[in-house]
């Protein structure tokens, strides 16, 4: 997300759709055996060298070349996999994903100019931004206005 989003989208639709995510979710987490929910419903993932790697190449073929391209191919290897800095691959995983939805964001503003035309869609970012406004800070907000 970026300008024009409201920062707290997310979190209110998993707060109001909490027991549907959770009915759909809890027997797949069942299934997985780096990860378990304990009894007070608090999810623990296994962060072993064993699961971070099945991790990675559970990951789609586009961000596991990534980054086997950013350590030289040597990720593709699994004992290399296991000796690369965890932050460095938080990093490089985040700077992917903000790629990708970036594209796909672009993409879709794009068609939403081309069938609904200029006015509607200067109309509809201007909402937007007026309901980005109420959802920060006072002291922020004030710079929208200024």
């Amino acid at each position: 997300m970026w300008f024009g989003e409201d920062k707290h989208k997310i979190s209110r639709i998993v707060k109001s759709s909490f027991e549907e995510l959770w009915r759909l979710y809890r027997p797949l987490i069942g299934f997985d055996k780096y990860c378990y929910v304990d009894k007070n419903h608090i999810l623990h993932i296994d962060q072993s060298d064993e699961a971070v790697t099945k991790r990675i190449l559970c990951l789609p073929n586009r961000y596991v070349k990534s980054l086997a391209f950013a350590f030289d191919y040597q990720l593709l290897e699994v004992d290399t996999m296991l000796k690369v800095d965890r932050n460095e691959l938080h990093q490089l995983l985040r700077k992917e994903l903000k790629r990708t939805v970036f594209h796909y964001s672009i993409t879709q503003s794009c068609k939403a100019i081309l069938t609904a035309g200029a006015s509607k869609s200067i109309k509809y970012s201007f909402n937007k931004i007026m309901k980005m406004s109420k959802t920060m800070p006072n002291s922020r907000r004030k710079c929208i206005y200024l």
